[in-house]
């Protein structure tokens, strides 16, 4: 678990901002026909990324 980050004494909490379950989480399916995103769509998020630098958005 040393290479995971988690209980690190440097930087305590949560620096990545990870998100961990209280509970073990089941597996209920598999997507199998995910549709790749558009052109148009990747170019929508990286101006969404590019407007929002430094905030946290989650």
């Amino acid at each position: 678990m040393d290479g995971l980050g988690i209980g690190c004494k440097k930087i305590p909490g949560n620096p990545t901002r990870s998100y961990r379950s209280e509970a073990p989480l089941k597996i209920v399916g598999e997507v199998k026909d995910w549709g790749r995103q558009t052109t148009e769509d990747i170019q929508t998020w990286k101006e969404k990324l590019a407007n929002h630098k430094g905030e946290i958005i989650n």
